[in-house]
This record gives structure tokens, sequence and C-alpha cells, in this order.
């Protein structure tokens, strides 16, 4: 189990992610899109979300201040050893359901307790009291039952469940994004022909692989911006795939509305900002139990 405080405003563009642990996340501030399937459901601060095992999801900031607490969590950890009357009736059938991808928990009764749950979770990871592990651990068991009791089909984001592919599609684009990438490639991966791919790729991720390519680039570019301060916009645009530096700013001016030059100076006041008000990391940020 592991729980994480995101700052999506460090991550200029959100992000795609998938694990095989079961996930409950809770809006902590601002305002986030996220989605499983193309369309996004917009969520503000206390609203909350279930992601399941194995499903490609995006999250993405649309507000300044959007951020988000998460907690990771095996099913092991829920149903007990192997072929356990629990986890045969209960767990297994939820993370092998592809029909159940993604939950949001906007409205009241027990989507609401779900997350006042996380809410508790996130006090627990931060105070961190002697034996707080079992206090998650319980808070949690609670949080499944209520979500497996409450959950209606309607609720419930279903994506395209024939795309098995997605996941090697996307870790080749994330490992090869400042490569040239064909879309012979990217089709040859999820052993289609290019047009359907193409078809699948957006009908399920609602933009195309070239999209979401440029998203990684300009999303690597951003942390070589915030992390490298010495290195120039030439050299960044190189090493993150793009063929020009104006091409790179322009993708990026398109995507974040800064231009490379502004958003680093946006990070450098943002960081003075904290030196001054003495503020310090969230102390849940990657913390397991």
């Amino acid at each position: 189990m592991a729980a994480y405080e995101t700052v999506l405003r460090k991550n200029v563009l959100g992000f795609v992610d998938w694990h095989e642990e079961l996930q409950l996340c809770l809006v902590t501030g601002g305002r986030v899109e996220v989605s499983a399937a193309g369309a996004g459901e917009q969520l503000e601060a206390e609203d909350g979300f279930f992601v399941n095992s194995g499903v490609p999801h995006t999250v993405r900031p649309l507000s300044a201040d959007a951020e988000y607490f998460c907690v990771n969590v095996r099913a092991s950890l829920l149903c007990g050893p192997p072929g356990s009357a629990l986890g045969m009736r209960y767990i297994v059938p939820l993370c092998t359901d592809k029909g159940m991808r993604l939950a949001i928990l906007t409205g009241e009764g027990w989507q609401k307790e779900i997350c006042r749950a996380l809410k508790k979770v996130r006090r627990l990871f931060i105070e961190q009291p002697h034996g707080f592990e079992l206090a998650v651990t319980g808070v949690l068991l609670e949080a499944f039952q209520q979500l497996l009791a409450g959950m209606e089909p309607k609720r419930l984001k279903g994506g395209d469940p024939g795309c098995v592919w997605m996941k090697d599609v996307l870790e080749f684009l994330n490992g090869h994004c400042s490569e040239k990438v064909s879309l012979a490639q990217l089709a040859g991966i999820a052993g289609l022909c290019p047009s359907e791919f193409c078809r699948a790729f957006k009908r399920t991720m609602g933009y195309t692989a070239f999209d979401y390519l440029c998203n990684l680039r300009v999303s690597k570019s951003a942390e070589m911006l915030a992390g490298c301060p010495e290195a120039t916009v030439n050299r960044i645009a190189y090493e993150c795939g793009f063929s020009t530096a104006s091409a790179y700013i322009g993708q990026f001016r398109r995507r974040t509305g800064l231009t490379p030059g502004q958003y680093r100076r946006m990070l450098r006041q943002d960081a003075e900002k904290m030196v001054k008000k003495g503020a310090e990391k969230p102390p849940s940020a990657g913390k397991e139990a």
C-alpha cells in the first residue's frame, strides 16, 4: 500500500497512469479532470474517484491549485491469501471486471462516506501515530466495502475493454518519447492496421497517439525547465524530441498557455514564495505502509 500527494501544477499537462493496484483518490484542492475512456469527468475539492486494477487513466489540472491525494492498494491486502472466500467472492470479480474501470465519487451517501474515509487515511499518513498502518488498513477495508455495496453501472465509466494492447503502446511511447516514432511501429505493437489503431487509440484515450506523444515531450521538457536551470531552450527541444526550438516553443505554448521561459519564471517565483513562507514538502508524499 502506498499513499501520495500530487500537486498537478508540477505536472504541467497532468499525466496518464496505470498500475496493478486498486486506487482511491481524493481531490484536495482546485479542480481536476479524470478520465479512463476519453470523456473526462470534472471534479472539485472533496470529490473522489476509484480506478480499477490495470486501467490506463488520465488526470489533468483544470486550475493552478489542483492537487489530490491517492492510495494504491494491493488486492492481496483486501482479500487475504490466494483462494480465500473473501477474495473469490468480492475482490477478484472487481479486479477482473473490465466494465468497472473508473467510479466517480461526487454524490451523497456511500460516495461521501468514502471521501470522508480518504480524508481520515490522509490524516493518518501525515500524523503517523503508533500503529497507523493498522488503522489505515481498517479504514480502507470499510471504504472498499462501501464501494462494492454502492457502485451502480451508471456511475462507472467504461472504456474499450478490447484494447488490451493499450498499456504496451503507452509504455513504448513513454520509453521512446524523445525518438522518432512511426504510426507503423505503434500499430504493430497493437497488432492492428494503422487506420484501425488510430480509431481505437482516440476512442479509448480521447486524443490521437501523436497528441499523446507531443504531450509527453512537453511534460518531459517541463521537468527539464524545472530541474536543469542551465539548460537552454535549444538543448531542451532537442533532448525532448522536437525538430526545432521554434516548434517546441509553439507546442509548449499551445498546451500550457505559456512559453518555456514564462513557465520557468513562474516556477522560480513559486520557489521564492515557498522560501519566504518557510513552506515544507507535504509529509505524506510518497509514504508507504
